[in-house]
């Protein structure tokens, strides 16, 4: 019988549990990818330990906290007694402003979660505190490090001798993104509220600079591309989350307005579920900040059309192609299952839909490479409110699917895949090379935990 039950389990699952595993793996991976890859320039651990108690100083011994993140890597798992890195002859050293700042701002997305632990456990609330002191020293080094002379951020390639202490970097590319700039915004804002010092104003300053160049350049942002414009706006739509900025909120109606004109002239885009996906959630966003009525009607006509792609017969997405080979990418289905789930309820059968392309398209065509463990029953995450009491243990299923394979199992990192294909006669997904790619990982995470975050606290029965 005992081999029943996961079958039983995965039809079994509801909405609220898919919430719960997918911030459950984001923050899982993302502690992984910051403390335990070295997919970056690395900082030494002892600059660490004057803000770890005595008794946590263990936490640190073997970890390597990431100052910035490269490009790609192979996230195979090398073992050195207990523990476990990547292959830095893999690493493809160029460093992406928009993958540091959603690394930056994911750890501090997470910094109120961790601070629950207060007083509960040591371990755990000593982690608001390393990724609080932790994104401080990357957005030193970013301006430091990652800038052109101009001052704008850009993509660099570290050009460092691995024995030396030098560090030495090359412009990848002459051009730099709004986008880039956008998002750099959004995570030096975010410090701004977090910091706690007198240097706080100088963070919230910078922020501001950025921000009066992105309006400078209004006309030149809006002779972008629809996918370019789509991203600035979901910077500028984090960025209003956390300041209330009525500068901020004017520049997202502007934009808006233009991405809905967009998206009516150009009937290519629609097919393009990630771009459409990242629509609806600038959307439900903008709307939230706005409440203009079309905001609300557009999202639902386009989510209705995602919708119509479902082929419920084989339980996944299809694309309006003839092609005998289907190819997705990690954000066409992660950010597809994202943007469904900002939706407060759905009726049974919408509710299954997603459940079905969760399981088919997500979980069992293997484009995650392994699932974290569950949390131990001696670990307050297990339980409604983290109390440790018995009666608030939450099921396994809120955390992962036991048919799936550990890190510990295939000796992988816990990482999405670049995409998977799907190959329509036979029935069957080929997911790509196990390859880490940070412009996709640090993306999807940050999505992830910032768009579910609110929903996973109610869950838990915790507050924010």
């Amino acid at each position: 019988m005992k081999y029943i039950g996961p079958f039983l389990r995965m039809n079994s699952l509801t909405l609220e549990n898919l919430e719960n595993q997918l911030f459950f793996f984001a923050k899982e991976s993302l502690k992984h990818i910051v403390l335990k890859s070295r997919c970056g320039i690395t900082q030494m651990p002892k600059n660490f330990k004057k803000i770890i108690p005595n008794n946590d100083i263990n936490i640190i011994k073997d970890f390597s906290p990431l100052l910035c993140i490269y490009r790609k890597a192979n996230p195979k798992l090398i073992k050195e007694k207990d523990y476990a890195y990547w292959d830095n002859s893999t690493f493809k050293k160029e460093i992406l402003p928009t993958s540091c700042a959603f690394m930056t701002l994911s750890i501090m997305e997470l910094i109120d979660y961790y601070q629950q632990f207060k007083d509960k456990d040591n371990s755990l609330y000593t982690l608001s505190i390393l990724y609080k002191s932790m994104a401080k020293h990357q957005l030193d080094f970013y301006t430091s490090y990652l800038r052109n002379p101009e001052g704008v951020f850009i993509t660099k390639k570290n050009v460092s001798e691995d024995i030396s202490d030098d560090l030495r970097f090359e412009d990848k590319e002459n051009k730099y993104k709004f986008s880039d700039q956008a998002f750099m915004m959004a995570a030096f804002l975010r410090y701004s509220y977090i910091d706690g010092t007198k240097d706080s104003e100088a963070y919230r300053s910078f922020s501001k600079d950025i921000l009066r160049m992105l309006i400078h350049y209004r006309d030149a942002i809006y002779d972008l591309s629809f996918e370019e414009i789509n991203r600035i706006c979901f910077a500028l739509n984090i960025a209003y989350s956390y300041s209330k900025d009525e500068e901020i909120k004017y520049f997202i109606m502007d934009i808006t307005d233009l991405l809905v004109h967009y998206y009516h002239e150009n009937s290519n885009i629609k097919e393009k579920i990630d771009h459409s996906s990242l629509f609806i959630i600038n959307l439900n966003l903008s709307y939230n900040i706005c409440d203009i009525e079309y905001l609300k009607d557009m999202k639902d006509d386009i989510k209705n059309y995602m919708f119509s792609l479902y082929d419920k017969e084989k339980g996944i997405l299809m694309k309006n192609t003839t092609k005998k080979e289907i190819k997705y990418s990690s954000e066409d289905l992660i950010m597809f299952m994202v943007s469904a789930l900002m939706e407060e309820e759905y009726e049974e059968e919408l509710g299954s839909l997603l459940v079905e392309v969760y399981k088919h398209q997500i979980v069992n065509s293997k484009l995650i490479t392994n699932w974290p463990e569950s949390p131990s029953l001696d670990n307050p995450e297990r339980y409604l409110g983290f109390t440790l009491d018995s009666e608030d243990l939450m099921d396994e299923q809120n955390f992962r699917l036991s048919t799936l394979d550990s890190p510990e199992s295939n000796e992988y990192a816990p990482i999405f895949l670049k995409s998977l294909e799907y190959n329509v006669k036979k029935d069957i997904f080929t997911p790509s090379k196990t390859s880490f790619d940070s412009s996709k990982n640090m993306n999807l995470l940050f999505i992830i935990i910032f768009i579910l975050k609110n929903s996973v606290y109610k869950n838990y029965n915790i507050t924010k």
